[in-house]
């Protein structure tokens, strides 16, 4: 359906506008900026978000001038990558990071109608390894990579 408007620039550019906007404002309200001469620790973060707001409106604001196509919401993807997010933070606590990734790389994947369910369980398991390898290995950090309780 073509409208007046594209409203996908417009969407798109106000939620990259808003983020900076907030980006701008926490770093404003809790960290110390400071004056140009001695800047503080939310100097940088705030000029960031500044410069992030001004390209959501540069984004945003030739959606007003041309016409588009009004943009649908596939609602079963972003619930199931919602699920998958809402998952993930439910089981790292409690069974670690590998069977957590697992999980929330592999619901996102089913959400995907181009990827399969053979792919899915490939990317799945891959990205456990790099995690592994990468954080526990090459890092040496120690997390709970595999945590079973029962």
């Amino acid at each position: 359906m073509d409208t007046a408007r594209d409203y996908r620039d417009i969407i798109s550019g106000l939620v990259v506008l808003l983020i900076g906007a907030c980006i701008s404002i926490y770093a404003a309200n809790s960290l110390e900026l400071g004056s140009l001469d001695d800047m503080g620790p939310g100097m940088f973060p705030f000029g960031v978000g500044i410069l992030i707001a001004i390209c959501g409106a540069g984004i945003c604001l030739p959606g007003f001038t041309r016409s588009g196509t009004l943009p649908t919401l596939p609602v079963f993807p972003c619930v199931i990558i919602l699920a998958s997010i809402i998952l993930f933070s439910l089981v790292v606590q409690t069974f670690g990071f590998v069977p957590a990734i697992f999980l929330q790389v592999f619901l996102s994947g089913v959400a995907s109608s181009k990827s399969t369910r053979k792919l899915s369980l490939l990317l799945s398991i891959g990205l456990c390894v790099a995690v592994y390898l990468i954080f526990v290995v090459g890092l040496g950090l120690h997390l709970p990579i595999l945590n079973w309780p029962l």
